[in-house]
């Protein structure tokens, strides 16, 4: 019997630990600053208006499938025939966003099928595996070369001064396959070949608008003079630059965005989260040198996806930016009981006449 009890003790003592931790790991994913791990999926949790709070820092996050016309994500990036493995790691599954009112600070993702960056997808993004080899393929570490991984976005009518996005894309974070034809030499290589790419080319950069390019990873542009770039290129972070099995998605921030939108023409992001505000975005991931591996482009039909973020901070009356008056009761309380009785009396009970007669 005292052992059964001793048992019982042990499995509750069990159950609240792990009950806590869960409690814990709940907390650290569902507030912000993100905590970036690596795992997508973990650190960008999907949470629209309904369910975020300003007063605790439950920003919203969107979530985008890189979809077929049902909506649903799929294996979309070809393979040589009889390849071993799974899927290539520049199929993306969805990707990811982030504003954080707080801080100032854009953040998204690329959340991939396999390890973001492994061209032939045999779990090491840093290696060739034998089957690519024997095609004359390469997979390369720290996307290498022409590998590449990209989002570009549209934040809005620079001419107009507006916030509403006017399809064309303004600037592109992430890894280069090339520099752009009216590019100078990005400030990664030293001077050296516009091949000479790595992760440390990751920036952020203008995006390039001629004609014919074929991907994002061919459109970033970087000029010596632009004052823009001297001010911005830096605000571009990169949150996991080495992919692995462990820490398989690409993570990315843009700091000082406001400003970055400022420099840019455009008006700043409400940090109070009443003004909506919107972005068209596209991505890219993929290499010229993994033979017969392919790549992938989102969104699959169009050339970009717009992003809304609506306004989340709604009052006792659920108006979004209220103040709490549309819902009153005759005392001012919010959504309260109180009502004018046939007197015309705040919560009276009607019981007098209106002279205040029994």
């Amino acid at each position: 019997y005292q052992r059964r009890v001793r048992d019982l003790k042990h499995r509750f003592v069990n159950m609240l630990a792990l009950i806590g931790l869960t409690a814990l790991v709940g907390a650290a994913v569902a507030q912000f600053p993100l905590t970036f791990t690596g795992d997508a999926e973990r650190d960008f949790v999907e949470r629209g208006p309904a369910t975020s709070d300003f007063g605790t820092q439950r920003f919203p996050v969107v979530v985008i499938p890189d979809a077929d016309t049902l909506g649903n994500a799929f294996l979309d990036v070809g393979t040589p025939p009889g390849w071993p493995f799974p899927q290539s790691g520049w199929d993306m599954k969805d990707l990811r966003f982030a504003y954080d009112y707080t801080t100032d600070q854009f953040h998204m993702a690329i959340n991939c099928f396999g390890v973001c960056g492994d061209a032939d997808g045999d779990d090491d993004a840093s290696r060739t595996s034998m089957p690519l080899q024997a095609r004359g393929g390469q997979d390369l570490p720290r996307f290498g070369s022409s590998e590449s991984c990209a989002i570009a976005f549209d934040v809005g009518d620079d001419a107009a001064n507006s916030a509403e996005p006017d399809g064309s894309f303004d600037f592109v974070v992430g890894y280069p396959a090339q520099q752009a034809d009216e590019s100078d030499n990005f400030p990664c290589t030293n001077g050296g070949t516009n091949t000479d790419f790595d992760t440390a080319c990751f920036g952020l950069y203008r995006f390039s608008k001629a004609v014919g390019v074929e991907q994002l990873g061919q459109r970033f542009v970087y000029t010596a003079g632009d004052a823009l770039l001297q001010a911005a290129f830096g605000f571009a972070k990169d949150r996991n630059p080495t992919t692995s099995v462990a820490r398989p998605d690409l993570e990315w921030s843009v700091e000082n965005y406001n400003q970055l939108r400022q420099l840019a023409g455009v008006p700043a992001v409400d940090p109070q989260g009443i003004e909506p505000f919107s972005m068209n975005v596209a991505a890219f991931c993929g290499s010229f040198q993994d033979d017969g591996v392919g790549e992938d482009t989102f969104p699959n039909n169009g050339v970009f996806v717009r992003v809304d973020w609506p306004c989340f901070r709604f009052d006792q009356c659920d108006v979004c930016g209220g103040d709490d008056s549309t819902c009153e009761d005759c005392n001012g309380v919010p959504n309260g009981p109180a009502v004018y009785d046939e007197c015309d009396v705040c919560g009276g009970d009607g019981g007098r006449d209106c002279a205040g007669v029994p």
